[in-house]
């Protein structure tokens, strides 16, 4: 393996032994909160939000929007001076709710709620807490598509929250060099909004969500993510591999030899050796589908006691195919 896995300072290393470093990490939660949600990010979203309500009144009135309801919308007029300030004293407001593990916004500002209303009150009123989220927005969807802006895949931002995407994955890759042993799978995140992404995830407890490809490193009891992607719910196909094909290329540069581990969804002997292209190995059950050998699948229907196996390699000696048999063959 070569490479240099552990936490970094803005893309420098850390040295472990400094007295920074052991100070950064006394206080790790806000050094990497601060990480992610950083100057460019404030100073784009308090920009990007101002302009789209300034915006509001020189646009037609929506085909959805409800007809006995006046058009600019009166929030528009009251909207609060939007700066980073306010922007920071309103996500602090959000953690906050999630500390306090309310049900929803709604409960926060009623009266079952009367303990905490002076600290409700002293981030926010619920008039000024709705119309920011109202009037919210990170990036600029009809200039970024008549520029014809893609994202760092080439292919089109998403639209509302692409340069949220794109922003974190950087910083996770930015801030973040994995160690040898990687994991590629998916991470479902549970969301009652609405949204394009949303779909059901059959066999999953949340019930119905939003999906994203990763990879990660376990290290010490702690989950580091390095890189995600955000399925998008197209027809492409072989969407999944391609997907691990991706996430490999953006692994740090100048590294070689990562070991990544995926399972059954994702493998198959093309994107198996794609990755061995790219210098790394990769290891994990595959599909009788995904280009497993004939060979492989006869010598299969032979075994018949438990722990019995077989194996095949590959002609170019660059894939090795093993089948066990435990409560059935693997």
């Amino acid at each position: 393996f070569q490479g240099q896995p552990g936490p970094t300072n803005y893309g420098e290393r850390f040295n472990a032994r400094s007295a920074e470093f052991e100070k950064k990490q006394r206080a790790s939660k806000l050094f990497y909160f601060e990480k992610y949600v950083d100057g460019v990010f404030r100073e784009t979203v308090v920009r990007e939000t101002n302009k789209y309500v300034r915006s509001i009144p020189s646009k037609p009135r929506p085909a959805t929007y409800r007809t006995n309801l006046p058009w600019p919308p009166k929030w528009v007029e009251k909207f609060p001076s939007f700066t980073e300030a306010v922007f920071m004293r309103w996500v602090a407001f959000l953690l906050w709710m999630g500390l306090m593990k309310t049900a929803n916004e709604e409960e926060v500002f009623s009266s079952h709620w009367i303990w905490a209303r002076p600290g409700v009150q002293y981030f926010f009123s619920r008039d000024e807490h709705k119309m920011i989220k109202a009037g919210l927005h990170c990036q600029d969807d009809e200039k970024m598509r008549s520029e014809g802006v893609l994202d760092c895949e080439g292919r089109p931002v998403l639209k509302k929250i692409g340069f949220l995407m794109d922003h974190t994955a950087k910083n996770c890759r930015r801030h973040y060099y994995p160690g040898a042993d990687i994991a590629y799978d998916e991470i479902s995140c549970q969301m009652s909004g609405r949204s394009i992404f949303k779909k059901q995830l059959r066999h999953k407890p949340i019930g119905a969500g939003i999906q994203f490809w990763a990879m990660a490193e376990s290290n010490h009891h702690k989950q580091y993510l390095y890189d995600f992607e955000l399925d998008r719910n197209d027809q492409e196909v072989n969407k999944v591999q391609n997907a691990l094909i991706r996430l490999t290329k953006r692994l740090p540069p100048g590294s070689k030899n990562y070991r990544i581990a995926a399972d059954n969804l994702f493998n198959s002997v093309d994107s198996c050796r794609q990755v061995q292209s790219a210098g790394h190995r990769i290891y994990g059950t595959m599909r009788l589908d995904r280009g497993v050998p004939e060979k492989l699948k006869e010598q299969m229907n032979k075994l018949k006691e438990k722990g019995a196996c077989c194996f095949v390699q590959s002609p170019q000696d660059d894939l090795s195919m093993w089948v066990w048999v435990d409560s059935k063959p693997v």
